[in-house]
């Protein structure tokens, strides 16, 4: 592939083409490797300037004769360069006439010597000449060139007033410095510019260096979008960051949220499902669960000493919002839980706590996906306005778990649309719910109770709260 781009750049140079900045130097570096394509090179842009030269000279053909007479016949210098012509002509002229019988016109093979002695005269002059302007040329051809391969830049033009133009800028704000067994979707070369566009790596791996110092490897499969220097969208696939300090901020976003450097080393992939794993190799990262067009949620601090690992996903339901579920692990056993839709978190300190709220949620979203926006809202309101205590938080209130003389319970506490609805659900004594809420300025208190779920059921208003809040 590098053979086929050389000579395609090389017959380009050679058209008179101007080649973007990125080709240029790509080919002053294939011609540094490369002595002999470098020679050869050399050799026809030697050729075909001489050839060029020709027809830019500033004289004339009959300037040209006439200047060279003016230097072979004794006497011309001081006359006028029609009059020289013109006198070669008569004299010419007179010598090649038959003006009298009884002189023989010359021989083919015995021409006047004066002419002779003319054409043999002006022959090695013009030979001269070209031998000198060929010379000429290619001396500055050749300087020119290496030149240009010896700095890896063209050399620079100077302006009438005597200041050298300013350097071109580089286009784009990163490179490909290196590849590993890489297959690209479209052909990408090391030492290639590269800008806001997106990368299709098959498969293999590919070392990107921003301008900033950022260094990042892209593992395929893999469908990357660079749209700064500064920010990135990993739509699929692995990669690995390493962040120095002048470029703390650098940003990966994915389908479930945005990973923001703290000053660190850190690893993302991609499945194809959109589940976003983040690993921090050292210092910290912050990452923003959100799922695309919507408000991020509460930032999560990542660190290599603590929770250091973070897997978020989005539920597999068809929902005009859909929360995302994020798992937080670290060393000695430490999590979070988190849940975050339309700018608003929860968070869990259990497990247990995590999975009963998730399950929650998107029992509700696939019931009733329209209405889930205000549902969660008041999940939400209700979860921050409940006293946590010991217990643990399952996002719809504060749910406590326990057992006590070998009977099991549960019971959770909400406030929503008015009222402070508490239920509690013992092995040994049944299911208790009661609502207080104030009618006409007046609070009121109503209290249903129920063996098991059976019976609850026969109390419509009653099972419905259950089924709301335990899910059963």
């Amino acid at each position: 592939m590098e053979p086929k781009r050389a000579k395609e750049l090389t017959l380009r140079v050679l058209s008179g083409e101007r080649l973007p900045q990125a080709d240029e130097e790509w080919l002053l570096g294939w011609f540094r490797q490369h002595s002999e394509a470098r020679d050869a090179f050399l050799a026809d842009e030697e050729t075909d300037s001489l050839l060029q030269c020709l027809a830019r000279l500033s004289i004339g053909e009959d300037d040209f004769v006439q200047t060279t007479l003016r230097k072979v016949i004794p006497g011309s210098a001081s006359a006028s360069g029609g009059d020289s012509v013109a006198a070669l002509d008569a004299g010419v002229a007179a010598a090649s006439l038959d003006t009298s019988a009884a002189r023989p016109a010359p021989s083919p093979s015995r021409k006047p010597k004066p002419f002779r002695t003319f054409r043999k005269s002006l022959t090695i002059v013009v030979t001269c000449a070209s031998v000198v302007l060929m010379v000429s040329v290619g001396w500055l051809v050749w300087v020119g060139w290496e030149h240009a391969i010896r700095e890896d830049r063209a050399p620079a033009r100077i302006d009438g007033d005597g200041g050298a133009d300013p350097p071109r800028p580089i286009p784009g704000f990163a490179a490909l410095t290196e590849t590993d067994d890489a297959r690209w979707d479209s052909p990408r070369s090391k030492g290639d510019r590269l800008g806001t566009e997106t990368l299709r790596l098959r498969q293999g791996a590919a070392w990107i260096r921003f301008d900033s110092g950022t260094v990042m490897c892209l593992t395929g499969p893999a469908v990357l979008d660079l749209r700064t220097g500064n920010e990135v969208n990993l739509d699929r696939g692995s990669l690995n960051v390493e962040v120095p300090p002048p470029a703390v901020g650098f940003t990966v976003t994915t389908p479930v949220g945005r990973v923001i450097d703290l000053g660190t080393e850190f690893d993302v992939s991609v499945e194809d499902s959109g589940t976003t794993t983040t690993f921090v190799r050292r210092g910290k990262v912050a990452f923003e669960p959100r799922r695309e067009g919507e408000l991020p949620g509460k930032p999560i601090e990542l660190t290599a000493e603590g929770l250091d690992r973070a897997v978020s996903s989005l539920p597999d339901i068809v929902a005009p919002v859909l929360p995302v579920s994020t798992v937080v692990d670290g060393e000695q056993g430490r999590f979070l839980g988190v849940i975050s839709a339309e700018g608003k978190t929860m968070e869990f300190r259990t497990r247990e706590a995590f999975r009963d709220c998730q399950t929650r949620v998107f029992k509700h979203l696939r019931e009733t996906p329209a209405a889930f926006s205000r549902q969660w809202s008041t999940m939400v309101e209700a979860s921050a306005h409940s006293s946590v205590g010991g217990s643990t938080s399952s996002g719809m209130g504060s749910v406590s778990m326990g057992s006590s003389g070998g009977a099991t319970s549960r019971s959770i506490t909400v406030s929503e649309n008015g009222k402070t609805v508490s239920i509690t659900e013992r092995s040994d004594t049944g299911i208790t719910i009661t609502i207080v809420q104030t009618v006409h300025g007046k609070p009121k208190t109503t209290v249903f109770r129920a063996a098991n779920v059976a019976e609850l059921k026969k109390t419509p208003e009653a099972y419905e709260l259950y089924q709301r809040h335990f899910g059963q």
